[in-house]
């Protein structure tokens, strides 16, 4: 029982910071890295002590899903606007750039994709290629871009 208070805990203190706080501020939801991962562990494993045990095998592959992809879960931009969003970071960070449908290769070093789920839920895979510091500096300046945006 004391697990599940603890779990308690951890999900309500993350879910202010993660969800409450930028609706607050009326800024999109950015889900990224190991917070994000221990919050829907959480999230799930606390749903699991009333819906049963099977559903921790989802907590641990929504986790794994997460840390292996380094996924971002972005909530309340639409598709285009991170598009937008996308090509002024390439501009401001001057790299070159290789579009591949939903894809973009920035300096041969930094692939990322992204899939719409719903009409503003978006989730976006960073795959590293080879380091690169104008790439790295292009998603830098995006994420900053998708946090400043306006719901």
């Amino acid at each position: 029982m004391f697990i599940l208070y603890i779990l308690l805990f951890i999900t309500i203190i993350l879910t202010i910071h993660l969800i409450f706080l930028p609706i607050s501020k009326k800024r999109p939801i950015l889900l990224i890295g190991t917070e994000t991962t221990i919050y829907i562990i959480a999230l799930v494993m606390t749903i699991t002590f009333f819906m049963g045990p099977i559903s921790y095998i989802l907590g641990l592959a929504a986790g794994l899903f997460l840390i292996l992809t380094k996924a971002w879960i972005i909530i309340g931009v639409s598709k285009e606007n991170l598009f937008i969003a996308l090509d002024k970071a390439i501009l401001a960070s001057r790299s070159e750039v290789v579009k591949e449908g939903n894809s973009y290769i920035i300096e041969n070093s930094l692939k990322i994709k992204i899939l719409t789920t719903y009409s503003k839920i978006s989730i976006v895979i960073n795959r590293n290629i080879a380091y690169s510091k104008k790439a790295v500096l292009a998603r830098g300046i995006w994420k900053k871009f998708i946090q400043n945006y306006f719901i």
